[in-house]
C-alpha cells in the first residue's frame, strides 16, 4: 500500500511536470504579467521532447525545519511513465499502472484511465489555465542562470494557498516547484538533472512480476 509520503509526493509532483536565487532586475508592479506565455513556452517545449529522463531532490518542510528529504526520478515517453520515489516505483504503460513497493515486496494493478491523479506532463501541461490564475513575481539571476519566478493561485479553495514554480529563462525548463499548504507544510521539487530525448525502450514502463519471488499481487482492475 502507498505511504502517506508517497501520496504527498504523487500529488504534488502532478504540478512539479506540468509546466512540464538573487537579484531581482525589477519590482513586481514593474513587470509585465506575462506568466501565461512562460508557461505556454515551458509547456510546448516539454510536450515537443520524445523522451524525457528526470533526476530530482524532494523536500518536505514546516516552519523552516526539514522534515524529510528524499530523492526521485520519473521517466516519460509519451502517454508512458516510470516514477521512482523512495523504496516505492510507479509503472505506466499507458494502459497499465503498477505501484511497486519494494519494502514490502507487494504491487498494486489499476487501469490508467482509473487513476485519481496522472504524473504525466502529457496529461497536465495545459491544465493551469483553468485550475490556476499565474502571477509574475519577479526575475532574478542565480549563478548566472536568469531565473523566471511565478505563483499559480487556485482557483478553487484547496489545502494550498499558492504553487510557486521557477523557470530557466534561456532553457525555459522547469527548475524548481513548491507547493506552500496553508497549514504551513511546503513540499518542494528540485530538478538536479534534465535529459530530452534519450532512448527508452517500452519495457522499462511495465512492471514484471515474475522478477520478482514471493510477491504479493493487489489486481484493482
Amino acid at each position: 500500500m502507498e505511504t502517506k509520503i508517497l501520496k504527498i509526493a504523487k500529488k504534488s509532483f502532478l504540478f512539479f511536470c506540468f509546466v512540464m536565487i538573487l537579484n531581482p532586475i525589477s519590482s513586481w508592479a514593474q513587470l509585465n504579467d506575462n506568466s501565461s506565455e512562460i508557461l505556454d513556452k515551458v509547456s510546448k517545449k516539454t510536450k515537443s521532447y520524445k523522451t524525457i529522463k528526470i533526476n530530482f531532490l524532494f523536500k518536505q518542510e514546516k516552519d523552516k525545519v526539514v522534515q524529510n528529504t528524499i530523492k526521485g526520478s520519473v521517466w516519460v515517453k509519451g502517454d508512458k511513465y516510470r516514477y521512482t520515489f523512495n523504496d516505492q516505483v510507479l509503472y505506466c504503460d499507458g494502459k497499465t499502472t503498477w505501484t511497486y513497493s519494494q519494502e514490502v515486496n507487494e504491487v498494486s494493478i489499476n487501469n490508467a484511465n482509473t487513476e485519481e491523479e496522472t504524473i504525466n506532463p502529457a496529461f497536465i501541461l495545459d491544465d493551469y489555465k483553468t485550475k490556476f490564475k499565474p502571477r509574475m513575481i519577479r526575475e532574478t539571476t542565480v549563478a548566472g542562470r536568469m531565473i523566471q519566478v511565478i505563483d499559480l493561485l487556485p482557483l478553487k479553495t484547496q489545502s494550498y494557498s499558492r504553487i510557486r514554480v521557477e523557470v530557466d529563462k534561456l532553457k525555459q525548463q522547469l527548475m524548481q516547484l513548491s507547493i506552500i499548504e496553508k497549514s504551513g507544510e511546503i513540499y518542494s521539487y528540485s530538478i538536479t538533472s534534465f535529459v530530452p530525448n534519450e532512448p527508452i525502450e517500452d519495457a522499462t514502463f511495465i512492471f514484471d512480476p515474475t522478477k520478482h519471488k514471493d510477491i504479493e499481487i493487489i489486481d484493482m482492475r
